[in-house]
């Protein structure tokens, strides 16, 4: 649903440490389309990051990688 000309997932935010918002995720998800490494290493994703979101990307990419009922 969008809200002032923005979608609620353009402006939550995924990963705090890079400003990456869950739109920014699921666009990088869907060019990927493989492992939360890999889309981890694409945007810049390393050692220097807290992690804490590491759980909700890899949530994420199952839920870009199942089938649609």
């Amino acid at each position: 649903m969008k809200e002032g000309g923005f979608a609620r997932r353009d402006r939550m935010y995924i990963c705090l440490c890079r400003g990456i918002t869950e739109a920014q995720f699921q666009d990088m998800v869907a060019r990927q389309a493989g492992s939360c490494e890999r889309v981890k290493r694409e945007m810049g994703l390393d050692d220097t990051c807290c992690g804490r979101c590491e759980a909700q990307m890899e949530e994420l990419i199952k839920q870009s990688l199942a089938p649609a009922y």
